[in-house]
């Protein structure tokens, strides 16, 4: 049985198992910065006023096999997403030790800003013997009001 290890709207992305036309990751990096303004005062050092959370990126980075799993049509499906341009809700789901259970933890609704794939080891039939990709989302910025759902 496929443990889903995150999905990206209607992209769900597994453990890598035989005959599975769906992504494995191998990495996860989020980088989080926060904004900050410099407020000057009479006769004193400058004080830091937060403003606000800034960008929240994130990247995906994994590999496909596509004669054993993670198919070549994968990555095109992820391209046509991103060329559609519409936010999608992320989320990471953790196996617990019955591994039919799983906890989930929605990220956040993010957007597609860039899709890398790279082919390696050419077979005679011009098909990759294995591919990696690189995908980068950055966070939508939601409204606190706003509901999450996983449309």
């Amino acid at each position: 049985m496929n443990q889903n290890l995150m999905s990206l709207g209607e992209h769900y992305f597994f453990s890598p198992r035989p005959g599975e036309a769906s992504p494995g990751f191998q990495t996860i990096e989020r980088d989080m910065s926060f904004t900050w303004a410099s407020q000057p005062r009479l006769s004193r050092s400058p004080a830091m006023q937060f403003t606000g959370p800034g960008a929240d990126t994130i990247q995906v980075e994994g590999k496909l096999f596509p004669h054993l799993f993670g198919g070549l049509k994968t990555l095109d499906a992820l391209r046509e997403t991103g060329e559609a341009g519409k936010q999608l809700m992320l989320a990471r789901y953790y196996v617990l030790s019955n591994p039919t259970q799983y906890v989930g933890e929605r990220i956040g609704k993010f957007v597609m800003t860039r899709l890398r794939r790279r082919e390696l080891k050419i077979g005679g039939d011009g098909l990759p013997m294995y591919m990696e990709f690189s995908l980068e989302l950055q966070k939508y910025g939601d409204d606190p009001a706003e509901e999450f759902s996983f449309t």
